[in-house]
């Protein structure tokens, strides 16, 4: 996976950290592929009497999870609810994406991945 290959490159867990929430809600949203919106376009569209396979859900969740586990130091990785930390993730990059999508350009701010870095990494 290449963003597991790239975070692995940065050195220090601020780095490593800013570099995965800016990947996955400023970076993949704003592709022209329009890969975001396919995606969540599909998901949203499944009737209630279909059978949705939430695997590859789950493979991702669990890749960003050890990501983020990875780039966490020992003192705040005991600490994170990396699950919980994750599913959240999943969600503001729907809202990152549909928002990219409908204003045009505006995505995540550096203010933002700054937060969540500061919060993960607080003592």
């Amino acid at each position: 996976m290449r963003l597991e290959r790239e975070a692995a490159t940065r050195r220090g867990a601020r780095a490593r950290l800013a570099f995965i929430f800016r990947t996955l809600w400023r970076d993949i949203p704003a592709e022209s592929n329009g890969f975001a919106n396919n995606v969540m376009q599909a998901l949203s569209t499944v009737a209630s009497d279909e059978t949705y396979d939430p695997a590859l859900l789950r493979w991702s969740q669990e890749k960003l999870g050890a990501m983020i586990t990875a780039a966490l130091p020992p003192s705040r990785s005991s600490v994170v609810d990396v699950e919980a930390l994750v599913r959240t993730m999943f969600m503001a990059f729907d809202g990152y994406a549909m928002h990219q999508h409908l204003a045009s350009g505006q995505s995540c701010g550096d203010a933002t991945i700054n937060l969540f870095c500061d919060l993960l990494l607080a003592e």
